[in-house]
């Protein structure tokens, strides 16, 4: 491992302008699964780090203006949706929310998929659900790589 070296997060909405001449080795965007590790990484070697994220941090141990209590109860759905991205027929058509909201749903004609918008990206919304696929899906992977293998990961 290099010298440490320093990771700056920036919120989207609010200070993007304020970085557009600041000496950054590398630009990451979002901190999710990919992105914090990549940062960390980065740092790592010794390098200084600039992490975009458009989204909030949900629970507690941020600063306080960037900061929102994940919504509870049955009353609490419509606080959680982002936004609804319906690219099924036709033209993408997307449908907003609220800003500030957890999930985003994008629609296709054969998936549907939910992701987290804020600090920490699909890790916010990853409950580990992990569902076995079909058997003919390992037939692209190397031969010692089966469904018998592979039954124990899920």
């Amino acid at each position: 491992m290099g010298t440490a070296g320093h990771v700056d997060m920036i919120f989207w909405d609010r200070h993007i302008r304020d970085v557009r001449h600041a000496p950054y080795d590398a630009v990451v965007v979002g901190s999710g699964f990919g992105g914090a590790v990549t940062a960390r990484r980065f740092a790592e070697a010794g390098m200084r780090v600039l992490i975009l994220e458009r989204g909030p941090w949900w629970g507690e141990g941020a600063p306080a203006d960037r900061t929102r209590a994940f919504p509870r109860g049955f009353t609490a759905l419509p606080r959680l949706l982002r936004s609804v991205r319906d690219a099924r027929r036709g033209p993408s058509r997307e449908r907003w929310f609220r800003p500030d909201g957890l999930f985003e749903w994008h629609r296709f004609a054969a998936l549907d998929v939910f992701t987290g918008s804020g600090v920490g990206g699909g890790s916010l919304v990853y409950t580990n659900i992990l569902e076995a696929p079909p058997p003919v899906f390992w037939s692209h992977f190397p031969p010692e790589i089966t469904p018998d293998v592979m039954v124990s990961a899920f």
